[in-house]
């Protein structure tokens, strides 16, 4: 019967790829785990998995780690480092199996072993010719050197490609080689294993030669297996994964289960951390002893595609549904069914609410994503599932893309801070789209209009605050803060806005007000009906909310404008 080896490359927090490790061991009693956590990760994490799996005998940990990122040589180098420790453990093992945190078995591990005894001579992996790609580079790949990062350095990346093109600088492709492509996810019979590594180390000049090639893990293993021989799979490997049109993966939510569990493979690529009914659903099913319906044993013919969107399953890929548009927040917001709420208003204000609704538990509560400068996660940290915060050029060139990605990495309900000028179309969106946003405004003193001018003054940055502050009269810096804010925010995106805040008929949902006004009963309600038990860490940290906000004098914040407000307001009643 075969042995597995699972070799997981990871980076998400300790408690998500512990919950992966774990899923791994108790639906296969015989199976090992070999772990390459990125380097990127906080050490902390990493310390938080020595000691949870230290004395475990079947996961092995790679200590010497390699830092990773998308289509760069970490990914490479960190799979070769966890293959290098599970030949040195010398545990026995007849297949090792790549994943990452977002696979998840889709059938029986007891079916996968089945598989792969009857296709015992056979490694599971894609190894086709330049025409897999459906778009970018090609050769130049492989024949220029690229040592900047797409992801998190593009205009270097570009401007290196443009120079040597323009020198007509080439490289030449290791004596032995024909690059090969394919997905980075495969299954290797332990023979196989053992002339990588082989490969490897009598090859260094080679092997340091995809230091700099473009997108290594769609090449490295695909090349070196080809090069050694044997019997590959044509056009089949046992983890589903699906592209749309964009070449952006599809990812896998709760209604997907039914349509998952009919696919002829045993993992599925990209199940969102959210989609948690699905995850156990296909965890128990993992764990069973046999196949509960007709096994796979022969191999299919042909990869899995994912089924129009006219069939039966509804709302495939979500934000990545095939022609969705991409950089539309409108279009993109009609297949987004992952809810998350949303702190508006000045920054002081999301600061401190963000901070009372993380301390509750319970909630994925984020920063700024969309401030100016970077993209806030959460406090101390710079990178989040892969993310990177300094990256602002990737998340403004698909805004809707990012978000997508952090709302669908999140664990529990995500919170994050929007503040005005973060993203004036989102902004409005927000109190449009109840279906995927909750709306959490935050407007110091209260709802009536008089409130306004201390909501946007508080919403200005510094300079521009400090200006208005040095108008002699009071009903000067009320002008001031008027006219600054429709300058830096648009005099229609003001109007909007205040329509949406403060227009008498625009008053339901929840509006933190100067006294912590509770929810709305029938907001609440409503907010159950919507979301369900997703919304409870929500509603059960309103009141502790509530409370924190009615002790804050938010005068304090805006010393010059409190006489004015408070004078303004009484005019109002």
């Amino acid at each position: 019967m075969a042995i597995l080896a699972f070799v997981l490359i990871a980076h998400e927090p300790a408690e998500v790829v512990g919950a992966s490790i774990d899923m791994l061991l108790a639906a296969d009693g015989a199976c090992l785990v070999a772990v390459h956590y990125d380097r990127n990760s906080p050490e902390a994490d990493f310390a938080a998995l020595k000691r949870r799996y230290g004395a475990q005998a079947r996961v092995l940990l790679v200590e010497d780690r390699a830092r990773c990122g998308w289509g760069q040589f970490g990914l490479v180098d960190g799979t070769v480092r966890a293959l290098g420790l599970l030949a040195a453990s010398g545990k026995d093992y007849t297949h090792a199996y790549l994943v990452s945190c977002s696979c998840w078995p889709i059938r029986p591990l007891a079916e996968l072993r089945q598989f792969l005894d009857r296709n015992g001579a056979v490694d599971f992996i894609e190894s086709h010719d330049e025409r897999w790609m459906t778009g970018g580079l090609r050769q130049e790949r492989y024949t220029l050197r690229h040592p900047f990062s797409f992801a998190r350095r593009r205009g270097l990346f570009e401007a290196s490609v443009r120079l040597q093109r323009l020198l007509g600088l080439r490289r030449t492709i290791p004596a032995g080689l024909t690059p090969r492509y394919g997905s980075q996810w495969w299954c290797l019979r332990r023979e196989t294993v053992s002339g990588v590594l082989r490969w490897v180390a009598e090859n260094p000049a080679a092997y340091r030669f995809y230091r700099q090639v473009w997108i290594p893990d769609e090449t490295f293993f695909q090349t070196v297996v080809h090069a050694l021989g044997g019997t590959l799979a044509p056009g089949y490997i046992p983890t589903l994964y699906t592209f749309n049109l964009h070449g952006k993966p599809i990812v896998f939510y709760d209604d997907h289960l039914a349509w998952l569990q009919q696919q002829p493979h045993f993992f599925a690529r990209k199940i969102a951390p959210s989609a948690k009914s699905c995850r156990a659903a296909l965890a128990a099913r993992a764990g069973l002893p046999g196949p509960t319906d007709r096994p796979v044993l022969a191999i299919p013919a042909a990869r899995t595609r994912m089924p129009p969107r006219a069939e039966t399953v509804p709302f495939y890929g979500r934000m990545f549904e095939p022609g969705s548009g991409i950089r539309n927040w409108p279009k993109n917001l009609e297949t987004l069914r992952q809810p998350s709420a949303v702190l508006y208003g000045p920054p002081p204000l999301t600061r401190l609410a963000a901070g009372i609704l993380r301390a509750s538990g319970g909630l994925t509560v984020l920063g700024r994503i969309f401030h100016a400068e970077r993209a806030e996660f959460q406090p101390g940290q710079s990178r989040f599932h892969g993310l990177d915060a300094g990256d602002t050029t990737l998340r403004d060139y698909d805004r809707a893309l990012f978000l997508s990605r952090i709302l669908s990495r999140a664990t529990g309900l995500p919170v994050f801070e929007l503040c005005p000028g973060d993203d004036p179309v989102l902004e409005k969106l927000v109190f449009e789209n109840e279906t995927t946003f909750v709306a959490v405004p935050l407007l110091p003193g209260g709802r009536s209009p008089a409130w306004r001018f201390l909501f946007w003054y508080l919403a200005l940055p510094e300079p521009q605050r400090a200006a208005i502050d040095a108008a002699g009269h009071r009903f000067d810096r009320l002008r001031r803060t008027e006219e600054t804010a429709a300058r830096h925010f648009g005099q229609k995106h003001v109007a909007a806005m205040e329509r949406k805040l403060f227009a008498p008929a625009n008053r339901a949902g929840l509006v933190f007000a100067e006294t912590g006004v509770p929810p709305d009963p029938d907001w609440t309600t409503s907010l159950r009906f919507l979301h369900g038990g997703r919304a409870e860490p929500l509603l059960g940290a309103f009141e502790a909310l509530a409370e924190a906000l009615s002790r804050q004098d938010w005068r304090r914040l805006a010393p010059s404008l409190a006489e004015e407000t408070e004078g303004v307001a009484a005019r109002h009643g």
